[in-house]
């Protein structure tokens, strides 16, 4: 994460009254007791219940999480809840965000941060999102996956997990340029390939076996009779009398055109 950015949140989390006393409390290793902070917030108090996952990392309240296998475990940035509704629009709805269901936009939080009710926050979030309730609610799997799952400028507001955190800004965006040239490049190979096939079976489908001069055809005329409806109508045979490319020719009438 960028020493700019980790200055900004060290700033809004001493503004934040929930998260500061955690900081000074973790930074002096004593821990409060219970009812020194009855009287205090939600928040506080849960904070307070979680003590044990709390860590303080270049000024920055954190929560350890561990997976249930103790395989893998992430410093989630313990967010002040004056960022959250900017932090959702753009997980959820920002650029690469994607308009996903609930449980991958939570997901994708918690790949960086943490506070109380996040859960309760994003199904909210995703329940009032006008875009996705035009569509008939959030998505809730994506077309296909990528085999690696590219950075999103959103990496650049807010940092990004840190077992992806040793790129710089530069790296970084020369890698998705890099990477969104590679998937253009595919998506042309494919409507291409789509393309090709849809003229394929267009061709096949079409009579391009062409015609000779001294062939003998039949041809179709449909006419409009009354009230402009179709009124099909054959005028017999005709000879071809000379042809210029596959779909111009000359005629001439074998039978009376007026007879059907």
């Amino acid at each position: 994460m960028e020493m700019s950015l980790t200055k900004k949140l060290a700033e809004e989390q001493q503004k934040d009254e929930d998260i500061k006393p955690f900081i000074t409390w973790k930074e002096e290793g004593t821990r409060p007791e219970w009812k020194d902070i009855s009287n205090k917030s939600t928040t506080l108090k849960g904070y307070w219940a979680i003590w044990d996952s709390l860590i303080v990392e270049d000024g920055i309240l954190k929560r350890l999480w561990e997976n249930t296998d103790g395989k893998e475990i992430r410093k989630q940035i313990v967010l002040p809840r004056a960022r959250v509704n900017e932090v959702l629009q753009e997980v959820h709805g920002g650029v690469g965000g994607g308009h996903f269901g609930v449980n991958k936009t939570l997901n994708k939080v918690r790949e960086r941060f943490y506070w109380l009710r996040s859960r309760a926050d994003v199904e909210d979030w995703c329940r009032r999102c006008a875009e996705c309730a035009s569509s008939k609610g959030p998505r809730t799997r994506s077309r296909g996956q990528m085999k690696q799952e590219l950075r999103l400028p959103f990496d650049l507001r807010f940092g990004h997990p840190e077992e992806r955190a040793d790129d710089t800004v530069e790296d970084y965006s020369l890698k998705l340029a890099t990477r969104i040239d590679a998937i253009h490049n595919e998506a042309r190979k494919k409507l291409q390939f789509e393309s090709d096939r849809l003229k394929t079976r267009y061709d096949a489908r079409s009579n391009n076996s062409g015609y000779q001069a001294g062939d003998e055809v039949w041809l179709y005329n449909p006419a409009r009779g009354k009230e402009d409806r179709p009124n099909s109508r054959s005028h017999g045979k005709v000879l071809i009398l000379l042809s210029r490319g596959s779909t111009i020719w000359f005629i001439e009438f074998n039978e009376d055109p007026e007879q059907k």
